[in-house]
């Protein structure tokens, strides 16, 4: 994975290498810097992150709670 750095925060561009990292190490890899939404949370478990650091955990909690009743999640900024 190579994370680039912008305005918004990082941006995840998969390349497949993070789970190969992770599968080399006994490490867990945490993924942090513009984590904002369930989808960002998802992608990046996706690419082999084994922790999250976010300042909108309430925020996505929410959101998955509200898919998990059926809802279409909340997608708010987490502010």
């Amino acid at each position: 994975m190579r994370a680039v750095v912008g305005e918004g925060g990082a941006l995840v561009a998969p390349t497949g290498r993070l789970g190969l990292v992770a599968a080399a190490a006994p490490l867990g890899i945490k993924a942090s810097g513009g984590v904002r939404t369930l989808a960002d949370v998802r992608a990046l478990v996706e690419e082999g992150a084994t922790r999250i650091g976010t300042s909108s955990g309430v925020a996505i909690m929410k959101e998955a709670e509200g898919e998990g009743a059926g809802g279409g999640g909340g997608g708010g900024s987490g502010y």
